[in-house]
């Protein structure tokens, strides 16, 4: 198996001062070959799935905590947060989910199709569900 979990950093946590370690969401594929993918044997794919967009998942990431930071600012209720963080976290793990399903070699098989994203809330959503299974 293969994934990438995104986590509130223990830094912003302590920054903003607000329990919010227990927010997770996570991108996984239990397709058996999918290492082999991810490190170079297809073609197709030579750079991996998920490897070469970790910067670009980072940056949006921080975009989308940023987002959620100001809107909790604007909405005047610093209980909001949790729930902004949540959407922030969940709309990185779709776009992540795209990005790497996207990605995934159409002639391997189920990989494309068995890539799950796990949100906050336990929602899960296979690549079909968001529009990109094969």
């Amino acid at each position: 198996m293969m994934g990438f979990d995104l986590k509130v950093s223990e830094n912003l946590t302590k920054l903003l001062s607000l329990v919010v370690s227990d927010k997770k969401g996570t991108l996984y594929n239990e397709t058996d070959y999918i290492l082999k993918l991810e490190y170079g044997s297809s073609t197709q794919a030579p750079e991996g799935m998920i490897r070469k967009h970790i910067p670009e998942f980072e940056d949006k990431f921080k975009g989308n905590i940023i987002e959620a930071v100001i809107n909790t600012f604007l909405d005047g209720n610093p209980v909001d947060f949790n729930d902004h963080l949540s959407d922030a976290i969940d709309d990185t793990l779709k776009d992540m989910h795209k990005t790497v399903a996207l990605d995934t070699p159409v002639k391997t098989g189920n990989a494309r199709n068995n890539w799950i994203s796990q949100l906050n809330n336990g929602t899960e959503y296979k690549s079909s569900d968001l529009g990109v299974g094969v």
